[in-house]
């Protein structure tokens, strides 16, 4: 397990991870920042399905599944590692336990999937955007990247519309009146929220789709959910899980991995 070699690979945003389409021959985690799963259509709109905070596992179906049906791109600077599949199916045979832990995390990703979709599809674009601030928060504060209800946030209103099906004039004017009505402060990269209660109402936000845990000291079993939470289930989003992110539970030993490649002529648009 000691010896189980992880590439470690840098990206700026907007550039790809990897490709619909794509055979990946490795299984990625996130170190350090945030990426998006996106799909595009023939006439080149997208939509972002899923945000990745450090500790989570993209595109693990790639064990599985030959081709990968979605692209995964940076959104904000980036570092992921991957590890060859075939040195993670030959850790999840010699470890059962670590074998739960994958295939609940990948439970999970359906139960994220699902609340973006009833998310996006009966929620108006006001109730959608604070669903989003509500999830990422809780999510980063799982994995101690969020205090006091504020975090570094540096998705831009071109990438909040792809998230949320909208464009981005109409997130504009979503912001401002979120800004207006004193729930939050968005600005400089960083995101306040002063009003937790009113967003979350806003939002018809209630966190047990994201299955949160607590730290539990009494096993060494490291069970992963969307954000690297471990241990017992988080009650409420006025009491975030502690602890630190796993993005693999399994000592590696870091190597340089390859390159990333850039998303075709996307232009690059202005930050929230």
């Amino acid at each position: 397990m000691a010896g189980l070699p992880m590439q470690v690979s840098a990206y700026e945003p907007h550039q790809d991870v990897v490709v619909e389409n794509d055979r990946p021959a490795r299984c990625f985690t996130v170190l350090d920042g945030i990426a998006a799963a996106y799909k595009t259509t023939n006439e080149g709109g997208r939509q972002v399905t899923a945000f990745y905070v450090p500790g989570d596992v993209p595109g693990f179906q790639c064990l599985q599944l030959e081709v990968l049906d979605f692209s995964i791109a940076a959104v904000t600077t980036l570092r992921i590692g991957s590890v060859g599949h075939d040195a993670v199916r030959g850790m999840l045979a010699a470890h059962p336990r670590l074998a739960d832990a994958f295939w609940r995390t990948t439970l999970i990703e359906g139960s994220l999937a699902r609340e973006w979709l009833l998310n996006n599809g009966r929620r108006e674009a006001y109730g959608r955007l604070a669903h989003l601030f509500c999830e990422l928060l809780t999510r980063l504060e799982a994995v101690d990247l969020a205090h006091g209800r504020a975090c570094d946030f540096r998705l831009t209103q071109s990438e909040l519309a792809d998230a949320l099906g909208v464009t981005a004039v109409h997130v504009n004017r979503v912001l401002k009146e979120l800004r207006d009505q004193g729930l939050i402060t968005l600005g400089g990269g960083r995101l306040v929220i002063h009003d937790w209660d009113a967003l979350a109402e806003a939002a018809d936000f209630d966190p047990a789709y994201l299955h949160l845990r607590r730290d539990d000291a009494r096993t060494d079993a490291a069970v992963i959910g969307p954000g690297g939470h471990r241990g017992a289930r988080e009650p409420s989003p006025s009491k975030p899980a502690p602890g630190p992110t796993w993005p693999l539970p399994v000592p590696v030993a870091a190597t340089s991995g390859t390159g990333p490649r850039t998303q075709p002529d996307r232009p690059r648009p202005r930050p929230a």
